[in-house]
């Protein structure tokens, strides 16, 4: 019983995903066909093929479970306890001369590490 629904489902969704492929390729198609109509017909129609394309893969397996991923994000986003302009400015602070003291270190080892080698190659000759 399970396996029939879950068939039918999935027929259903492919039927769906491939009305959404002949609907996009047509609107590109259709781009290209209509060049010489007005730019603004043209962009209008390729709204509503992305509107009419989006309908439709809300209704797949997939477009639920995107739905469903996209609202629980966004309650999370609301527990988020975002920082205070102060703490991003002192966080700013913070990486930029950590960044200058290691590239001053990273510098000084290459700076050392050249030297080493010149003396090693000059003595090696």
């Amino acid at each position: 019983m399970v396996a029939r629904v879950e068939n039918q489902n999935s027929k259903l969704d492919s039927l769906l995903w491939g009305l959404v492929a002949v609907l996009v390729t047509s609107a590109v198609a259709g781009q290209y066909y209509f060049v010489s109509e007005p730019l603004l017909w043209r962009i209008g129609a390729m709204a509503a093929a992305l509107v009419a394309s989006l309908a439709l893969v809300s209704r797949t397996a997939a477009g639920r479970a995107f739905i469903t991923f996209w609202q629980e994000s966004m309650v999370e986003l609301r527990r988020v306890v975002w920082p205070t302009r102060k703490e991003t400015i002192q966080s700013t602070i913070a990486v930029i001369v950590m960044v200058f003291v290691m590239g001053i270190v990273l510098w000084s080892i290459d700076a050392v590490l050249i030297r080493v080698v010149a003396w090693m190659i000059k003595g090696a000759v």
